[in-house]
């Protein structure tokens, strides 16, 4: 896996993205048709993804209505995967993303 720094925070990320918009679609709306990923599959997908060296994940409050998030953090708990800093890095790095709260991530692994 290729890595690159993100911005001036030190961090590198894997070149390759884990997008989780297909995590926990419903049986109505739009999010039906994108994807219904439930939490096996979504583990699976997130440690294979780790073990291939993957460590940037992509989500959003509005995939699923913020289900996808819920799922991306028990998956990062299930697979006792810690340090992650969302909140830290989101306010140093991106403050003027209005309205990303990314707290649900960051409560579903402690961090």
């Amino acid at each position: 896996m290729r890595y690159t720094r993100l911005g001036t925070t030190g961090l590198y990320v894997s070149e390759l993205c884990l997008g989780t918009m297909t995590f926990g679609g419903g049986d109505a709306g739009i999010w039906s048709h994108i994807g219904k990923l439930q939490q096996d599959e979504v583990d699976g997908l997130v440690r294979r993804s780790i073990e291939a060296g993957i460590n940037f994940l992509d989500t959003a409050n509005v995939y699923s209505a913020g289900r996808s998030e819920e799922l991306t953090g028990q998956a990062l708990k299930n697979l006792g995967v810690n340090g992650y800093r969302t909140e830290e890095l989101l306010e140093r790095e991106a403050p003027e993303i209005a309205g990303f709260k990314p707290t649900l991530v960051t409560l579903a692994i402690g961090a």
